[in-house]
């Protein structure tokens, strides 16, 4: 017991310093010094983004076969090395930033999934699986918290020189690493095969999601994947629906920042959100909310932007808790990092997608109708839901138990 509180102090703490991006808000500046054009910089900003997307699912099913611990040590030592690379390139180097962004890229894939997975292991040790959504909340509220304090300390670090703000980085995540030394990862549900372990991982992993429960999951799992899809590329494109509307940069720098603390009492909703409705009549609501929030953009008057864009960016924070709540419950812990790494794949090729889509709509449409085309995505996602909690009644109602539905014990026998 004492065990497992200790490596939850751990884990907490590694991830609010593994957070501290203190270039998260000027790394552009830093581009622009050292005289990448705008299109170097795309290329760049892409090299990250497609890094990310082909390591995800490797980088999960290396969480599941040799440890979401080591996962993590993996990934936080690549974004140091990152920050360190920075710092020895003084030049405008374009083929090195190149290597140094991917590196970025595939250190996060590595992190993405096999942090949560964690949590859930060391409070299922205790039998407090039904914690996970109150002290995931905490953690990221703590992490918000720690974000914003970074950002700000990055611009009094630029003053002193970039060096600086990238070496703090890079000793952040180092420290990360260290802190992560006493956690002690939970050995549960181990894959009892005579293969290779990393046969045993992956063949779990398709066999649970081709079976009964597994297979209805891709529906929420896409779904979910479409839904968070929409709203990063809506952060990044609402300036210009702001600048329409003759808001000027300082302002825009004003609500992004507004924006970004509505987290904190998202997630502290979020707690008592879940509780008070069965998950069906939550994931209906916030997909139907969302939808109307996003059409709302058809209106135009600059209240109602300001209002929409605050209230439709609350939505993801609440939903990335609750459907990892479910995925936590409902898929074998030997296979949970990939799954986890599957929806952040399948995320971020749809995000790819709507950054083309809202980037060539621009140009024929006013930004607020762009955005209002946006609805299509969590309108589609709550299509994906109904026809998963509908499937999964008939699986609850069905005396038959079918391989690779509930117990990591029948998803093994198949093996």
């Amino acid at each position: 017991m004492k065990t497992t509180a200790l490596s939850l102090r751990c884990l907490f703490t590694y991830a609010v310093l593994s957070r501290l991006g203190f270039q998260r808000g000027i790394f552009l500046l830093l581009l622009l010094e050292r005289g990448f054009s705008g299109k170097e910089i795309g290329v760049l900003e892409a090299s990250l983004f497609w890094a990310n997307v082909l390591s995800e699912l490797p980088s999960g099913l290396f969480g599941d076969r040799f440890g979401r611990k080591l996962s993590l040590v993996v990934g936080l030592i690549l974004l140091g090395v990152n920050g360190i690379g920075i710092v020895l390139c003084d030049g405008r180097c374009f083929s090195v930033f190149l290597c140094l962004f991917m590196l970025e890229g595939i250190g996060l894939a590595f992190i993405s999934g096999s942090d949560s997975a964690l949590l859930w292991d060391l409070l299922a040790q205790q039998g407090r699986e039904g914690d996970f959504i109150r002290i995931a909340a905490r953690v990221r509220i703590a992490v918000s918290i720690a974000m914003g304090v970074a950002i700000a300390l990055g611009g009094v670090l630029r003053q002193i020189s970039w060096d600086a703000v990238y070496a703090c980085f890079a000793i952040a995540m180092f420290l990360a690493v260290l802190v992560l030394v006493p956690l002690h990862e939970p050995n549960l549900h181990r894959i009892k095969t005579t293969e290779t372990k990393s046969d045993g991982v992956t063949r779990t992993l398709w066999v649970f999601f081709r079976h009964g429960e597994g297979r209805s999951l891709m529906g929420l799992i896409v779904s979910a994947a479409l839904f968070g899809a929409v709203f990063t590329p809506y952060f990044v494109y609402s300036p210009a629906l702001l600048r329409d509307y003759g808001v000027g940069t300082t302002a825009i720098g004003i609500i992004n920042a507004l924006v970004e603390l509505t987290s904190i009492p998202a997630l502290f909703i979020a707690q008592r959100f879940v509780g008070a409705f069965r998950l069906e009549r939550t994931v209906y609501i916030s997909l139907s909310v969302s939808t109307g929030l996003l059409l709302m953009n058809l209106v135009p008057l600059l209240p109602v932007a300001l209002v929409t864009y605050l209230l439709v960016m609350v939505a993801p924070v609440m939903m990335e808790l609750m459907i990892e709540n479910l995925l936590h419950g409902c898929v074998p812990s030997a296979i949970r990092a990939s799954a986890l790494s599957l929806m952040t794949f399948l995320e971020s090729l749809f995000v790819g997608l709507v950054y083309i889509t809202f980037g060539f709509a621009l140009d024929y449409v006013p930004a607020r109708l762009a955005l209002a085309a946006g609805a299509i995505m969590p309108f589609a996602a709550l299509l994906l839901a109904r026809r998963y909690f509908a499937q999964r009644r008939e699986v609850s109602a069905s005396a038959t138990l079918r391989p690779g539905i509930r117990t990591d014990e029948v998803v093994h026998a198949k093996l």
